[in-house]
C-alpha cells in the first residue's frame, strides 16, 4: 500500500524467496518496539522493491532496487544511470511477483517511460511509446492479472494544442511487443482525453475515465464518464458506460468482475450517489438514498456488498452505511455519528469481510482514532488505538493479510510526531514498532504477505517530505533492523511483492 501521507522515497513490494532467512537482531534504538534480538519464527524471506538514491553506486541518483526482508540479496532493477536528472515516479510489482513496472524520466528529463524488470535483475525493458520531442508522459498504468501485459495511459502524441497532448490509452505486453491503442483519435483538437485505465480482476475488461476539456482554458475537468474495453475484441471496442452531469469518481471493479461501482451526480446535478453497473453500462443501479453526497464506496472482498460514507448535508461530516449490491437491499448504517457533529474518515474491510476498520472521532471532538466493528452491525464500536494525547490522530492505517492485526500511524504519544504502531483486531496489545529511533518519523508502511513482518521508512522529525531509511519489524515489535544503506535523495517508495 501507498500512505495517503506517503513522504519517502521507497515503494515496497514483497516476493517470497527461494532460501530461508534468519532476521533476529536488528536495529534500531531501545524503548518499547525497538530491536530487542529475540529471534524471530522461521519463515521465508519476502522481498521488498524500493526507490532511492543510495549515494553509494549511483551519486545520489534515484533507482529501483529490490531487497530480501532480512536485508540480504539487494540488487539494482533499473538502468544505473549518470543522469542527475533522474527520478522513479511510481511503479508496481506484477500479479505472480516475478516483474516489476515503473516510470521514469531516463530518456529525458522532460518525459517520462514505462519500463518493466525483472524481480531478480537483468535488463529493464522499455514498454511505452512516448515521445521526447513532445513531452509525452506516463499518466498511469496497471498490471493485467495475469501478469502478461499492462494498460497505460499517456499524452504521446495526440495534441489538442501545439503545447498540450491528450491522453489516451495502450495495451502492451510486458516484453514491450505489441503496443496497441484501445482508446484514442478523440478528436482533432481533442474534445476529451482517456485516462486511469484498471483491468477487471478476470482480465477481460479495461475501464478507462473520460475528461472533457474546459473549452474556456483548454484545461481537462475531473472525469465525467466511464469507457470499457473488452480484451476479447479486436481494435477499438470501448463502450461507453455512464456519464454524469459533472462528476464521477471513486471507480472500483467488484471482485467477480461481474460488475462496477462509481459515485456520480448521474440523476441530477450536484446530488452525488454510489451507484454499480454491469460492465456495458446495462443494470445501472443506485445502491445509496441518503442525503446529498455518497461516497468512497469500496466492496466487500466477497463483492457481495458495499460500503460507503453518507453526507447528509455538505461540506462532511459522514457515516459509515453498508448496502446490498442489488435493488432494494437494505443499508445497515454502522457508525451513525452525524446527529452528534461527528465524522467518520476513512475505512477498511478486514480481509475476510467480516469487520470493518474505521476512523472516526466517536469519543473525543476532531481527535481521529481507529475502531473495529462487526460488518453486519451486531455489537458495538471496538477503539483499537491505544489513548491519545490531547490533540493525537491517526493517519493511516491497514490489516493485515490474515485479519488478525491492524497497523496505524499516528502522533498518539507526541503531537505531529508519527509512530508507527500495530493492535490486534480485538482491541488488545497496543505495540509501538517505531518508538525509540532517535528523532525518526514513520512516513509510510507495508505489511508482508505473510503477516510476520512490517516494512515502514522513515524521514527526520518535522514533516519533512523526504524519507531516508526502511525498516523492518516482527508486529510485536522484536526483531526491528535497518535494511537498506543510507540514501541521499528521495522521495522513498517501497513495496511488498
Amino acid at each position: 500500500m501507498i500512505s495517503a501521507i506517503a513522504r519517502l522515497g521507497i515503494t515496497l513490494v514483497s516476493v517470497t524467496a527461494l532460501t530461508a532467512c534468519s532476521s533476529g537482531g536488528g536495529g534500531g534504538g531501545g524503548g518499547n518496539g525497538g530491536g530487542d534480538g529475540n529471534p524471530p519464527p522461521s519463515r521465508n524471506a519476502q522481498t521488498i522493491v524500493y526507490s532511492a538514491g543510495d549515494g553509494l553506486s549511483t551519486n545520489g541518483v534515484t533507482e529501483l532496487y529490490s531487497v530480501d526482508d532480512d536485508g540480504n540479496g539487494r540488487t539494482m532493477l533499473s538502468a544505473d544511470t549518470a543522469l542527475d536528472t533522474t527520478s522513479i515516479h511510481d511503479l508496481a510489482v506484477s500479479p505472480d511477483g516475478l516483474w516489476v513496472a515503473y516510470v521514469s524520466n531516463i530518456r529525458s528529463p522532460g518525459e517520462t517511460d514505462l519500463y518493466v524488470s525483472a524481480i531478480n535483475g537483468g535488463t529493464p525493458v522499455r514498454v511505452s511509446r512516448t515521445k521526447p520531442i513532445l513531452g509525452g508522459r506516463i499518466q498511469s498504468f496497471d498490471w493485467s492479472p495475469d501478469s502478461s501485459q499492462l494498460v497505460y495511459a499517456a499524452n504521446v502524441g495526440h495534441n489538442r494544442l501545439p503545447d498540450m497532448a491528450t491522453n489516451e490509452v495502450f495495451v502492451v505486453d510486458r516484453d514491450g511487443s505489441n503496443d496497441t491503442k484501445i482508446n484514442g483519435e478523440i478528436g482533432n483538437p481533442a474534445v476529451v482525453e482517456v485516462r486511469n485505465p484498471q483491468w477487471s480482476p478476470d482480465g477481460r475488461y479495461i475501464l478507462q475515465e473520460v475528461a472533457a476539456f474546459n473549452s474556456a482554458n483548454g484545461a481537462s475537468n475531473v472525469a465525467n464518464a466511464l469507457n470499457v474495453h473488452d480484451t476479447t475484441v479486436d481494435g477499438f471496442s470501448s463502450v461507453r458506460v455512464v456519464t454524469a452531469f459533472n462528476t464521477l469518481r471513486n471507480v472500483h471493479w467488484s471482485p467477480m468482475s461481474d460488475r462496477l461501482s462509481f459515485s456520480a451526480d448521474f440523476l441530477s446535478p450536484s446530488r452525488y450517489h454510489v451507484f454499480t453497473s454491469e460492465p456495458f453500462g446495462t443494470g445501472i443501479t443506485k445502491v445509496s438514498d441518503n442525503g446529498d453526497f455518497n461516497s468512497d464506496s469500496r466492496w466487500s472482498p466477497d463483492g457481495s456488498t458495499l460500503a460507503y460514507l453518507d453526507h447528509p448535508s455538505l461540506p462532511f461530516p459522514g457515516d459509515l452505511v453498508v448496502s446490498g449490491a442489488s435493488p432494494g437491499s437494505p443499508d445497515t448504517v454502522l457508525a451513525f455519528v452525524t446527529p452528534d457533529g461527528k465524522q467518520v474518515y476513512d475505512y477498511a474491510w478486514s480481509p475476510d469481510g467480516s469487520k470493518i476498520a474505521f476512523t472516526a472521532d466517536l469519543d473525543t471532538p476532531r481527535v481521529r482514532e481507529l475502531y473495529v466493528i462487526n460488518a453486519d452491525g451486531t455489537g458495538n464500536p471496538v477503539k483499537i488505538s491505544g489513548p491519545f494525547i490531547a490533540t493525537g490522530d491517526v493517519f493511516d492505517f491497514a490489516w493485515s493479510p490474515n485479519g488478525n492485526s491492524i497497523a496505524y500511524l499516528a502522533d498518539q504519544d507526541t503531537d505531529t510526531f508519527i509512530d508507527l504502531y500495530v493492535s490486534s483486531a480485538n482491541g488488545g496489545n497496543n505495540t509501538s514498532i517505531s518508538m525509540g529511533l532517535n528523532g525518526e518519523e514513520v512516513t509510510d508502511f507495508d505489511w508482508s504477505d505473510d503477516s510476520q513482518r512490517i516494512a515502514f521508512s522513515t524521514g527526520p522529525e518535522g514533516r519533512n517530505p523526504l524519507s531516508n531509511k526502511l525498516y523492518v519489524s516482527q508486529p510485536n515489535g522484536s526483531g526491528r533492523r535497518e535494511i537498506t544503506p543510507a540514501m541521499t535523495s528521495g522521495p522513498l517508495i517501497f513495496e511488498y511483492n
